[in-house]
């Protein structure tokens, strides 16, 4: 779990007990780590 070092500060009981397909906490850590992201930005959730 080195490769996804900010979901890896969340509980693991937490994560598996909330779980629902693929591990978004996963998901996102890709996604933003492919994005410029800087402070001040703002990010649209969809929530799709």
């Amino acid at each position: 779990m080195n490769e996804y070092p900010t979901t890896k500060k969340y509980d693991p009981k937490w994560i598996e007990e909330n779980w629902m397909g693929p591990n978004p906490l996963y998901l996102l850590e890709e996604l933003c780590g492919n994005m410029k992201l800087s402070p001040g930005m703002r990010v649209l959730d969809m929530g799709c």
